[in-house]
């Protein structure tokens, strides 16, 4: 069986969003209502996928992130 991820890539994307959680209201008031219904850990999983997909849409539109503050 081959692994199909990337162990590494993986952690440095879950630090990632812990940061994020800290700095970005919107990602912090994501997380604070995922963490009503689940455990912290698979909370910031669902914010790291929801980072990954901002990443990626800027990636293919080759547009600069704007903070919402």
């Amino acid at each position: 069986m081959i692994p199909r991820h990337n162990k590494i890539l993986r952690s440095l994307l879950i630090e990632t969003a812990w940061i994020s959680v800290r700095i970005d209201p919107s990602l912090t008031l994501y997380y604070s209502e995922l963490i009503k219904r689940m455990t912290g850990k698979r909370a910031i999983i669902r914010v790291a996928r929801k980072l990954l997909n901002r990443v990626y849409n800027l990636w293919i539109k080759n547009t600069k992130y704007e903070d919402m503050k």
